[in-house]
């Protein structure tokens, strides 16, 4: 299970989620025949979110988590470090919300809850919803119709947590009605619809750490291999990615200073007839880390300088993005 960190790059109009922390859950089953105490996806996730937390006390973080992560004991736990932490996840629509707890006088038994409020999906059939644009998946956007609502999401021998909910309807009809809320009673619809479609990111990461760096081989079939391989391929990812950037970043000033550098190579995106990318991708990120490293520092050994260097310049720049493409 991995907390990663939502970064956009200058050179990409979509985030990119670079893995900060990971931890290796443990069926319950397993953990029995083991004689450890089982921990959820969710105590895992607050385990690596109160970690965050406690090294960076001075910052303000967003969490945004799937469904199974989008609990009351989630909400309750953003709701205690609510000055530091927001939590944003998937509704549901037969939530029972309420108003605060009334103000008690002294007769009788306190009430732990106010009056019912419509449920979501109660809120989403009668009340009239607002046209608008959000941030959507992928980068861009799109216009949807949203029904946003507020309460006191209750659950027994808990109590309530405030949250702010929205329903989203996608007016071009590709993707089903959902319900999304917030732990801070403030957020807006759209910020709402905004920051969870971020999430996506991190299952792009998950897809290219399987599909470029090996991650989940069946090879690593014990649990030590796992936890002492896995941790270090998703760090290997925000690395790559973080070089590639400041790589990005040190030729577009150069280009800039100098109008045309003629001494080294830029950064360039593959393309080719049948495969066109606008942006740079995870693969285009590893091969250009990969021809850095080659080019200043493997082809700079004594047995090799000599070699490479009587290879023209045009030529030995074209066979090192082949082959960085293809190792």
């Amino acid at each position: 299970m991995v907390l990663a960190v939502t970064v956009r790059f200058p050179w990409t109009n979509r985030p990119w989620a670079l893995p900060v922390l990971c931890v290796l859950y443990t069926p319950p089953e397993v953990m029995r025949r083991l004689g450890r105490k089982h921990r959820t996806t969710g105590e895992l996730a607050r385990i690596l979110t109160r970690r965050m937390l406690g090294w960076f006390p001075e910052r303000r973080f967003v969490l945004t988590g799937d469904g199974q992560y989008s609990t009351h004991e989630m909400t309750r736990f953003a709701h205690a470090y609510r000055t530091q932490l927001t939590f944003v996840g998937r509704f549901y629509g037969n939530a029972n919300l309420y108003d605060p707890r009334p103000e008690y006088f002294g007769t009788g038994r306190p009430r732990v809850k106010g009056e019912r409020q419509p449920k979501p999906e109660e809120l989403a059939q009668t009340k009239r919803g607002r046209k608008t644009q959000v941030a959507w998946y992928g980068g861009g956007e799109r216009q949807v119709k949203l029904v946003r609502g507020q309460g006191h999401w209750y659950k027994p021998s808990f109590g309530l947590v405030p949250v702010s909910f929205v329903y989203v309807e996608d007016m071009e009809g590709t993707h089903r009605p959902e319900y999304f809320y917030s732990s801070d009673p403030s957020w807006s619809g759209s910020a709402i619809v905004g920051s969870y479609v971020s999430r996506w990111a991190i299952e792009v990461t998950f897809w290219e750490c399987k599909a470029r760096l090996g991650l989940g081989s069946p090879r690593r079939f014990n649990r030590l291999a796992v936890e002492r391989v896995e941790p270090w391929l998703m760090s290997l990812y925000s690395l790559v990615s973080l070089i590639y950037s400041l790589v990005s970043l040190i030729y577009s000033l150069v280009s800039l200073i100098y109008h045309q550098h003629q001494t080294t190579h830029s950064v360039t995106i593959p393309s080719w007839p049948w495969y066109e990318k606008t942006q740079p991708i995870f693969s285009t990120a590893l091969s250009e880390v990969r021809r850095l490293i080659w080019n200043e520092w493997v082809f700079e050994q004594p047995q090799y300088v000599g070699a490479v260097k009587k290879l023209p310049h045009d030529f030995r720049d074209y066979l090192l993005k082949r082959l960085t493409m293809a190792a």
